[in-house]
């Protein structure tokens, strides 16, 4: 019994310390051991890491997936059988945190030997930290991210639609926010919602709400009982810098809140309907 607890023992040392081995090459020490320790914790064949800047600090997900998203793979690096995909949502890379020279270039068209997929799925452990200044690493919570809430209330003329954007952005954690404004007969609709992408058939402007990325579809539908500040926003004119823009058919769409605009308030869309009008929407 002795010799059995020693060799499963010096097992986990070993698997521990592969993954700290594959981890040291390309991540910052105080992140290396972030992932060591997610590793040890959720043993995988494949490990992907998504990362975006989010003010002046930056967000890092770990996550085990039973293959591998050709769509979220920027980079990779495999050793010991095992395969770790990273992808940077918003296309800013930080070599001091991931040092992305120290990996293999994914290319599209690449086929690496595991299951493959469009898009993440599968994913059987998720963990997201917030990375400040590279030396502070700490678990992501609500309060975590306090000092980058969004409270600005310009670019509408209408209060209650800024206020709703902002308790959007505060409490559903995303790269970006897209408002999509649109008609359903004679009825006036705004949606807000997270993604990853912005919509790049249908965005038109853009604008940062304390320092979040808000994209703008359907201005011409902006009704005029909510005037738009045209100062405040950019036009998207073929792309944003630091975000990724797709088109509808390999377009991402989470669960919208999806507002009525009425004369004096916005009615809240139950959710069930929320997709029949977002999807009426997208086909126009």
């Amino acid at each position: 019994m002795k010799n059995l607890r020693k060799i499963l023992g010096l097992l986990l040392l070993t698997l521990t310390s592969c993954q700290k081995m594959v981890a040291q090459d390309f991540l910052h020490p105080n992140l290396s051991e972030s992932f060591a320790q997610f590793a040890s914790q959720n043993p995988s064949k494949i490990y992907y890491i998504l990362s975006w800047k989010m003010g002046n600090d930056m967000i890092v997900t770990l996550g085990t997936s039973n293959s591998y998203s050709y769509k979220f793979t920027d980079y990779y690096t495999e050793k010991d059988s095992i395969l770790i995909t990273y992808y940077s949502i918003d296309s800013i890379f930080d070599s001091q945190l991931i040092n992305v020279e120290e990996m293999t270039k994914y290319h599209s068209g690449d086929k690496l030997d595991y299951p493959m997929v469009d898009f993440l799925a599968n994913c059987i452990h998720k963990d997201s930290m917030l990375v400040v200044n590279n030396d502070s690493i700490y678990p992501l919570t609500s309060k975590s991210f306090a000092s980058n809430a969004a409270k600005d209330t310009d670019v509408f003329s209408r209060t209650d639609i800024n206020v709703k954007i902002n308790s959007f952005i505060n409490t559903q954690l995303a790269p970006l926010y897209e408002l999509r404004f649109f008609y359903v007969g004679e009825k006036a609709y705004v949606s807000i919602s997270g993604n990853f992408y912005y919509d790049k058939d249908k965005s038109d402007a853009y604008f940062y709400r304390n320092g979040h990325l808000v994209v703008i579809s359907g201005l011409t539908s902006i009704p005029a009982n909510c005037k738009y500040d045209k100062a405040a926003v950019r036009l998207v004119n073929g792309g944003i810098a630091g975000a990724r823009g797709y088109t509808k058919e390999n377009y991402i769409l989470p669960m919208p809140d999806v507002y009525e605009i009425k004369k004096n308030n916005l009615k809240l869309v139950a959710p069930e309907k929320a997709f029949s009008l977002i999807f009426r929407s997208l086909r126009k």
